[in-house]
């Protein structure tokens, strides 16, 4: 009541009419020395009606107010989007930017003779036009033509950022939900609403009022129907040339374009050079810069289809193309350095990518948590500031005032750094699409939206062979059919062919599958390459060869000694692999045959069918674990069909049976079905030997003791490529998942595993590269000295869920950090969330633990254990584990 009486001056400020916002943009077009051509104020109206929901004057007082209505920061990012469509339909005029290049020197050669003819104190630009020495390009009628060029709006742009728009609505609307079926494609939605300029007004209220895919399309199919035949206006639009980008923007495109798929990222992020480069053409004319724009993005998707990849390209490209400001270095890519004349003492630039989350922008206390959202954005200033599953900031349930604070001071922040940080906001779908709907403020503030589909089972495989091709490995001839076979089996992805028809799924696309696929044959092949006796022996022939050529060269080179990479490019040393007698033995520590993928998938096939067959407490066991994976080593035999109706299974006998028919396919005396020959181990470290002898005392554990030697052979074949400078393979994910009833040797085998990574060198320890005590010397041990130590954490839900809002996630990274350099055993890891799925304290510890495997997974084992069926269900309820287990 206090403030009644204290506020005496009160100001309604009525919602605009659509007339009054179409002033707003051409006021904005005018403030940065644009303009509309003629007859384009109808358009951009069109546009600005359809984007805000506002009335027009003649129905203001019939207007149902909405908080979205008379939004002028939708109105500038109408204007500033149509700078994007209009600076690459003009950069693609060879011809008029030619022109420009002319008048640029021309204005160059005036200005000089304005200052010689001044004397004194060199003046601004400013000084020389209003002292009429001067004359802007621009301001020269004969220049008319070249100027509107970089200055004039058409309609096509307007109606460009409409269809976007468009184009997002029905995106949201046709994209199915998880078990549908798709309904069309992405680019048959792209293609119609081109034809959005041939709609009424009152087809295009409708199309944005669909409330289903099928009505927005069969409005959409009206416009399609008029455009003229022979016309091009459905057509994709022409490719921006970058021949004349700096050489930095130029690599960093070149990575974006290997990426697989990214149409609409790939497309878009070409329009945003062509921003920058147009703006810059203008300000050579003197007619300013119209690149000070927001950059913020949404990137929505299933798991592993490139968001965090794509997000750290995106920041990179910005930075060097000078969109987004940088207060230290303008200049974040390594790529176009000369090694030459780099100073090897100084820091080499950086991206400054940030990654948030819930725990860093929600605070403990009440007061600490708008404290915590501006330090996290300043932290991010000059990069990115990226932020997965954005909507995890608030709980669920509507009542987390402290996630809501948040949300209320980032999309301030947002809005008042937009010139030196692209936030990225990520996530699944729905739950972004809710997020965004449910904060109005992001609405306005985030210009840029991405979806990034689900791969098809084609690009998954190219990925792979991506995968593979990064790290000097490829396939045997014809074994891109049995990645194929694996990835599908593995993601549950669609054919290509299929894609129209194909049933959602959060596991769809998912990148993670195919890296574990790939880095799985990596363990196969080193332990079938080990084997070979006589091969190993050439390899370290080929060593030995190398280095004392690599000697020679370093002879031949006086100096400072450089790194090896100097001595390849100077080509006074060629690596062994590179030679072409020698690409037998180098095929052997480089290429993947379809045993080794094959293997992958027997050993997905097999976990299925384990889950089915082991017994529910109380029943009789129906078949032996041996006997299932002597069965699953005939998949090879089956059909494609037959292997979807084994991954497809209900129950144990109907994956059997069909595994029976590949058993009777195997040739008689054939070995298909055996036991892998054992891995000899006389040539490892002696306290590896002696970890695996500890190991093979404990009774049963066949898996586990098999596994640990594939682990063990993967790091030494990954030695031996580092021999011949073909690289590590050995940097992968270790993390496991232990099932079982109690009191059958998990706790102890974490122990010993955690031992055995260590001391073979597939974890990083910052403080020791060796644990173990069993090789040690005592009489040369240092008796004051501490022995090593296996680092091993035990943790469960008490020490990752906290007891008050904001302290669950930093309770788990401190866990998390506590393990580093070892392992965190987690017994009975699905305590983490309590039973009722209300939980959102567990649900939160959930979420930080699946980023820290994935930031941290150099660098500690996260081992989840517990009983068979309730593990099952915990990993499956949270995608995330799957890819990263």
């Amino acid at each position: 009541p206090g403030f009644k009486s204290r506020v005496p001056i009160s100001f309604h400020f009525n919602d605009y009419s659509c007339e009054e916002l179409t002033q707003i943009g051409q006021l904005m077009l005018h403030g940065k020395s644009m303009k509309l051509a003629e007859g384009v104020d109808a358009a951009l109206q069109r546009a600005i009606q359809v984007s805000t929901g506002c009335c027009l004057e003649a129905d203001m007082e019939n207007c149902v107010s909405s908080r979205d209505n008379g939004n002028g920061r939708s109105v500038r990012n109408i204007i500033e989007g149509s700078y994007r469509f209009l600076a690459s339909r003009a950069l693609r005029d060879a011809e008029k930017v030619g022109r420009i290049q002319e008048l640029k020197e021309d204005a160059a050669k005036n200005l000089k003779l304005a200052k010689n003819k001044d004397s004194g104190k060199v003046k601004s630009v400013n000084y020389y036009i209003k002292q009429k020495l001067f004359t802007p390009p621009c301001e020269i009628a004969k220049n008319k033509d070249v100027c509107d060029h970089l200055r004039q709006v058409e309609a096509i742009d307007i109606n460009s950022v409409l269809e976007e728009n468009i184009f997002l609505n029905l995106h949201q609307l046709c994209v199915p939900l998880e078990g549908q079926v798709t309904k069309v494609a992405l680019s048959d939605i792209r293609r119609k609403v081109r034809a959005i300029p041939l709609l009424t007004n009152e087809e295009r209220a409708k199309v944005v009022s669909a409330r289903d895919c099928e009505q927005g399309l069969s409005i959409l199919e009206q416009g399609v129907a008029r455009v003229k035949p022979g016309s091009k206006m459905l057509d994709e639009p022409l490719d921006l040339p970058m021949d004349q980008a700096p050489c930095s923007v130029r690599e960093v495109f070149a990575e974006l374009d290997k990426l697989v798929g990214l149409t609409k990222v790939k497309r878009v992020m070409k329009e945003l050079y062509a921003l920058v480069r147009f703006s810059q053409l203008r300000e050579d004319l003197y007619l300013g810069s119209i690149a000070e724009q927001s950059f913020h993005m949404k990137f929505v998707g299933n798991p592993g289809t490139g968001k965090t990849v794509v997000a750290r390209l995106v920041g990179e490209m910005l930075l060097e193309m000078g969109a987004v400001k940088s207060k230290e270095s303008p200049h974040v890519s390594r790529r176009c350095l000369d090694p030459e004349k780099v100073d090897p003492e100084a820091p080499l630039p950086k991206l400054n990518f940030h990654e948030g989350s819930r725990s860093d922008l929600v605070g403990e206390h009440v007061g600490d948590t708008a404290l915590k959202t501006i330090r996290t954005v300043k932290e991010a200033l000059g990069g990115v500031l990226f932020i997965d599953e954005a909507y995890s900031i608030v709980q669920a349930g509507g009542k987390d005032s402290f996630g809501m604070e948040a949300v209320d001071t980032l999309i301030k922040e947002m809005e008042d750094k937009r010139k030196y940080v692209v936030v990225i906001l990520a996530g699944y779908e729905d739950e972004m699409e809710d997020f965004i709907d449910s904060n109005p403020g992001f609405k306005s503030r985030v210009p840029i939206s991405f979806h990034f589909n689900d791969y098809s089972c084609e690009e998954l495989t190219q990925i792979g062979q991506l995968m593979l091709h990064g790290k000097s490995m490829k396939l045997a001839e014809g074994v891109d059919a049995a990645l194929q076979r694996a990835i599908q089996v593995s993601t549950g992805c669609c054919l290509e062919a299929d894609m129209e028809n194909c049933v959602s799924s959060r596991d769809n696309g998912n990148g993670r599958s195919v890296r574990n696929i790939i880095e799985g044959s990596y363990r196969f092949l080193a332990s079938r390459a080990l084997r070979d006796a006589e091969k190993v022996g050439r390899i370290q022939e080929l060593k030995e060869d190398a280095a004392k050529n690599l000697k020679l060269a370093k002879n031949k080179d006086s100096g400072k000694v450089k790194s090896v990479n100097y001595y390849i490019k100077q080509k006074l040393f060629t690596p062994p692999c590179e030679i072409a007698k020698n690409k037998d033995v180098c095929d052997h520590l480089r290429q993947v045959e379809a045993i080794d993928i094959n293997s992958v998938l027997e050993e997905n096939i097999f976990l299925n069918l384990h889950q089915l067959c082991v017994p529910l407490e109380g029943q009789v066991t129906k078949v032996a674990l041996s006997d299932i994976r002597r069965k699953v080593r005939a998949i090879p035999l089956l059909t494609n069909e037959e292997r979807a109706k084994v991954v497809s299974a209900r129950d144990c006998e109907q994956g059997l049976s069909i595994l029976e028919q590949g058993v009777a396919r195997v040739k008689p005396g054939s070995k298909m079905l055996d036991e892998p020959l054992d891995l000899p181990m006389d040539q490892a470290p002696c306290s590896v030997r002696e970890v695996f002898a500890e190991l093979d005392k404990l009774v049963g554990l066949t898996k586990v003791k098999r596994v640990m030697k594939e682990l063990y052979a993967l790091v030494r074949f990954s030695q031996l490529r580092e021999d011949l400078y073909l690289g590590s393979i050995a940097e992968q994910s270790f993390h496991m998942k232990f099932v079982g009833n109690p009191g059958t040797g998990k706790t102890v085998v974490a122990r010993l595993v955690g031992e055995m990574l260590l001391e073979m060198g597939a974890v990083k320890s910052k403080e020791s590269p060796h644990v173990s005590r069993r090789c040690l010397d005592p009489e040369k041990v240092d008796p004051e000295a501490p022995l090593p130590k296996l680092n091993f954490h035990e943790g469960s839900r008490s020490d990752l869920v906290g007891e008050h809002v904001g302290d669950t996630a930093l309770k788990t990274i401190r866990t998390v950090k506590e393990a580093l350099g070892g392992v965190l055993f987690i017994d009975e890891a699905y305590s983490i969330v309590q039973a009722g799925g209300k939980d959102s304290f567990g649900m939160e510890a959930v979420d930080t633990l699946i980023k820290e495997m994935e930031d941290k997974r150099k660098y500690v084992v996260v081992i989840l254990a517990g009983y068979e069926d309730e593990m099952e269900d915990f990993i499956d309820s949270n995608p995330g584990f799957k890819s990263r287990v």
